[in-house]
């Protein structure tokens, strides 16, 4: 999916490539047609992506929720959310 909202999104390839790459000079020969300083001419020049567990005020809440609490209490935007599924056993 964010393959088709790069589509609709310029903006988004920028994004990526500041979480995911350091801009150094072997970061720029993995990513050389995404120019950061062409799209946008921001002080940001990177980011970080961390894998953190869903805050317990925050469990059996829907992703809304989520988003804004990350937003408002941790300056944190979530880019997904993984959920598992629990099959229960029905009765023998």
């Amino acid at each position: 999916t964010i393959l088709c909202q790069c589509y609709y999104n310029k903006y988004i390839p920028s994004l990526l490539q500041r979480l995911t790459f350091t801009h150094d000079a072997e970061d720029k020969k993995l990513s050389p047609k995404i120019d950061i300083r062409d799209r946008d001419s921001s002080e940001i020049t990177s980011g970080h992506i961390f894998q953190v567990d869903v805050p317990l005020l925050c469990v059996d809440k829907n992703y809304r929720f989520l988003y804004s609490y990350l937003i408002r209490h941790h300056k944190a935007v979530p880019l997904g959310l993984y959920r598992h599924v629990i099959h229960k056993k029905e009765g023998m």
